[in-house]
């Protein structure tokens, strides 16, 4: 009777430890779904225009030892590309041959974090990533100046919206790069989900005997239900919550509308653009993202993707879908005033200090847009 007894307690705690097991795995898988818009614009020697969007998934899997796999697939694929991620050191593993040089970059930034944007809602700090090791490539050292508001919606209940205003930056490279990165993330107040993202990167080349150009590179990233419809974050029926954000978002200098390339013989996007300019941008998100999360998780699945996308469209291995620019699809999707800052001489806040106040940016006026 003794023997019975104390078999039916081991399986009565075996059964327990399953059970809680599986609860526990049950509440950390997640699979969400999510939207971009990426635009790539450069006015120069020739001009260049391609604006891309789809949709994609971002798979996170338990694994041992406080670790997470994830996987991300975007439409059209088969197959997913991953990665691992230790939550404790925020450094990555084993991951995918896209993600080699990002999960470098990555493991590179994360050593710089300071400050926890949990421990700052509602307040304005600063942070700095320390680049020395990346090489001439890269900017030595990128500052940014970040600001927290807590924003609600009867819909939506409270979202954390953190801003990223990076100083302007230099490379060593003979294409002597200038540039700056003004981010937006909005995160529940865990900072544990990411439900939107809203980047702004512009990049000056003033190499010697040649007249300056600028390429900018502009993005937006929505969750969505599985039909690939943007959430509502509840700011169609909170008109007043939907000002704020938008005024909140302005300062990062989304264009109004899209370059319209007037001339197609001259459609052309230099080599430094597709290179140099290409790695400057996607170090450039990385930064701005993890400096608005202060982690990598949710925000580097995403990051990862959106400078996936960003690589094809300088390739040129992916058409344009038109010309609406990433501000006007942006709030037309989230039902918000427009998000984009009046432009001087064409050109959002931030780029006239960047560029001196003119220069290049005279002729980088967006057109006529439309679609």
């Amino acid at each position: 009777m003794r023997n019975f007894s104390n078999s039916s307690r081991f399986l009565f705690a075996l059964l327990v430890v399953c059970l809680v097991s599986q609860f526990v795995f049950a509440e950390v898988q997640s699979t969400i779904n999510y939207k971009l818009i990426s635009t790539v614009e450069y006015k120069g020697d020739g001009e260049y225009n391609n604006r891309y969007e789809t949709n994609f998934r971002v798979r996170k899997e338990p694994l041992e030892n406080n670790q997470f796999r994830y996987g991300i697939l975007a439409d059209g694929r088969s197959k997913e590309m991953s990665f691992t991620l230790d939550k404790r050191t925020m450094l990555m593993s084993d991951c995918s041959t896209e993600f080699q040089l990002q999960k470098f970059i990555s493991n590179t930034c994360v050593r710089s974090l300071k400050r926890n944007t949990t421990n700052n809602i509602n307040k304005t700090w600063k942070q700095s990533f320390d680049l020395s090791s990346l090489g001439n490539s890269y900017p030595s050292k990128l500052s940014f100046t970040l600001t927290s508001q807590k924003m609600n919606t009867k819909k939506a209940g409270d979202m954390v919206v953190v801003r990223a205003l990076s100083e302007p930056y230099a490379t060593a490279t003979p294409d002597g790069l200038k540039g700056r990165v003004n981010s937006v993330c909005v995160f529940d107040p865990a900072i544990e989900r990411m439900y939107m993202s809203v980047s702004v990167v512009t990049i000056e080349s003033a190499r010697a005997g040649f007249s300056k150009s600028i390429v900018c590179y502009q993005t937006a990233v929505m969750e969505t239900d599985s039909r690939g419809k943007p959430i509502d974050l509840g700011f169609k029926e909170d008109t007043k919550t939907g000002k704020k954000f938008s005024e909140f978002v302005r300062k990062i200098g989304l264009k109004e509308k899209m370059l319209k390339v007037k001339d197609k013989s001259k459609m052309n996007l230099p080599m430094w653009a597709k290179t140099d300019a290409l790695k400057v941008t996607q170090l450039n998100n990385l930064c701005a993202g993890y400096a608005c999360e202060h982690g990598v998780n949710p925000v580097s699945p995403v990051f990862f993707m959106t400078n996936q996308v960003m690589s094809a469209q300088v390739a040129g291995s992916v058409g344009s879908i038109g010309l609406v620019s990433v501000s006007q699809t942006l709030s037309a999707s989230i039902g918000t005033t427009s998000l984009a800052t009046a432009p001087f001489l064409g050109v959002g806040v931030g780029t006239a200090s960047l560029i001196g106040g003119g220069g290049a940016a005279a002729g980088f006026s967006g057109g006529g847009g439309g679609g």
